[in-house]
């Protein structure tokens, strides 16, 4: 499910919120290392495993072994991921999330259109330390073949029946390093 990190693999994402259709600010990941568990990207501040799973973001939030990426992908796949998550406030929770490979589509984003899996994943952030619970729905594509992160992804924060966060990454770009 990944075609092989090198040192200046560059991916280039953009964020827009799904309600407001305002646009975020355009985040660029280069890999700076890649080990034979992990890739880092601009010199540490993101950390994955090889399949994309987060380890630390980049505001230093850290997470503890996930399966949000799989190591294959056919329709009808499903896994279930259980993790924590420590904040970068300090506070730490519990995510547990069922995926399903709900179908391959053709998504078109500035990168280019690609042959996707489909993924969708329901579930919580259990809540700890005076946080609410949070619901939790992602939606993400991937074509493993053609680029190792995924493609698109949309999700969708909820605490009671407010939305907290709902965004859809896209790629904008990628280049493979030397």
């Amino acid at each position: 499910a990944n075609l092989g990190y090198r040192v200046g693999d560059r991916y280039q994402y953009r964020t827009t919120d799904l309600l407001t259709k305002v646009q975020g600010p355009h985040r660029v990941a280069t890999v700076t290392a890649v080990t034979e568990n992990e890739v880092t990207y601009n010199d540490g501040k993101l950390v994955t495993d090889l399949l994309g799973n987060l380890i630390k973001r980049p505001d230093g939030a850290t997470f503890g072994p996930m399966q949000y990426f799989a190591t294959e992908y056919s329709v009808g796949r499903k896994w279930a991921t259980r993790y924590s998550i420590v904040m970068a406030n300090g506070i730490p929770d519990i995510v547990e999330l069922d995926f399903k490979v709900v179908t391959r589509e053709e998504v078109t984003v500035p990168a280019g259109t690609f042959d996707c899996f489909r993924v969708e994943g329901e579930g919580w952030r259990l809540g700890a330390n005076g946080v609410p619970p949070q619901s939790i729905k992602s939606t993400y594509w991937v074509a493993p073949d053609k680029v190792a992160r995924f493609v698109a992804m949309e999700t969708w924060w909820r605490v009671r029946s407010r939305i907290k966060r709902s965004d859809r990454d896209e790629l904008i770009a990628f280049a493979r390093g030397g």
